[in-house]
């Protein structure tokens, strides 16, 4: 059988075996380079490379070209092995081992999660300018010898095209898993029983907690709103911000909110199922440059979205179809607002989680996993588009 390598730092397993399931259907075997093996099918290779640390800029760039190191050393002793090379941008300064890649003869895609260097650029300003002008000339470079550049929104898309207008880029979305996470009526819920839920209309925050995920509107609305009893904000998941949000509910006595790690992969189901409504935030200086793939999960969930956002980008059009309310950053008072509008009108709250769940199916893994197993077909046998 013959072969194909991903080289991605940081990626859920689901997306591996995603991709693994896609290179099968075209008589591929699937080798991954990470820094995160967990949930891996067993039938792809995996080499454990440099872990990535998000923690800091200072952490991000060092493990970013610890673990690029390591790639290029496994080139050096293996790439000769694969037809394909495909690359996701975390690391993002992994452009010399796409080159790699291409003047080894081997056929590369690359898959845009966030737009870098915008996403520096839009941190720092324009004291980074001459280094991510000179970032964009080697992407546009590396890009243009791609066979296939993918990203996983359009309005990611267009915003990438305003660097790169000349640039095929092609929109394969993330995914969800439709068999696995779906609306659970509250009365089965065993989350929902066995931490008090009963009767009350669920807010939740459900994934990484960096200090960049921006917690504060959340947290204030709720504290604004600490006096409806009826209203419950849950915080679920792990990173440098965890012990800031459990302080915050403590120091304000704050009985409507509740913080806790990530649940067992088996409980997923019914810890997103619980919520009626899930937030999604989106800082104003990133807005545009990536997507939080949690959405797609919790609209299988059948929650409504909150998204805190500038309002550019996929995840505020997804809300603008129908699936939720978007607020922008920092106003705690319109969160509170918008929170309340889901609690108190029944009707609206429906009409949205219905929404939600509808538009979720779109992003199922077996449509998703179609769209990837056609890409490969025509990269690696020369199918006609």
């Amino acid at each position: 059988m013959k072969e194909a390598l991903l080289v991605c730092q940081s990626q859920d397993g689901s997306y591996v075996n995603l991709i693994r399931d896609a290179l099968w259907q075209n008589g591929y075997r699937l080798t991954v380079i990470t820094g995160k093996n967990s949930d891996i099918r067993k039938d792809v290779t995996v080499v454990q490379k440099t872990k990535y640390d998000a923690n800091s800029f200072l952490s991000r760039f060092r493990t970013w070209f610890a673990f690029t190191g390591d790639v290029r050393k496994y080139f050096r002793e293996s790439i000769s092995r694969f037809d394909m090379v495909m690359f996701t941008s975390n690391p993002p300064v992994n452009q010399r081992l796409v080159r790699m890649a291409q003047r080894a003869g081997k056929k590369t895609v690359y898959l845009i999660w966030d737009i870098y260097p915008d996403c520096i650029e839009k941190s720092f300003g324009k004291k980074v300018a001459p280094v991510t002008a000179l970032w964009r000339r080697i992407n546009r470079r590396m890009y243009s010898r791609c066979d296939a550049v993918l990203t996983i929104g359009e309005v990611m898309k267009r915003n990438i095209l305003k660097s790169y207008p000349r640039l095929d880029v092609q929109v394969i979305p993330y995914h969800t898993d439709t068999g696995f996470i779906h609306p659970i009526p509250r009365e089965a819920n065993p989350f929902v029983r066995s931490n008090g839920l009963s009767g009350k209309k669920v807010f939740m925050y459900s994934g990484k907690m960096g200090f960049g995920h921006g917690f504060t509107e959340m947290l204030e609305a709720a504290k604004l709103l600490k006096d409806r009893q009826d209203i419950q904000f849950m915080f679920i998941g792990h990173g440098a911000a965890y012990g800031e949000v459990e302080a915050f509910i403590r120091n304000n006595g704050m009985e409507n909110a509740t913080v806790m790690p990530y649940q067992p992969l088996e409980m997923l189901p019914y810890s997103l199922g619980s919520a009626d409504v899930a937030f999604v935030t989106i800082k104003a200086q990133t807005d545009g440059l990536f997507l939080p793939s949690k959405v797609y999960d919790a609209m299988a969930s059948g929650s409504a979205i909150i998204a805190i956002s500038a309002g550019n980008n996929d995840v505020a059009a997804l809300t603008d179809g129908g699936v939720g309310l978007n607020v922008r950053p920092g106003d705690p008072e319109a969160v509170a607002q918008a929170v309340l509008r889901l609690a108190d009108d029944p009707a609206f709250l429906a009409q949205c989680q219905q929404k939600a769940a509808q538009t979720a199916k779109q992003y199922d893994i077996a449509a998703v996993t179609e769209q990837y197993a056609a890409l490969f077909r025509r990269i690696l046998e020369g199918e006609a588009q």
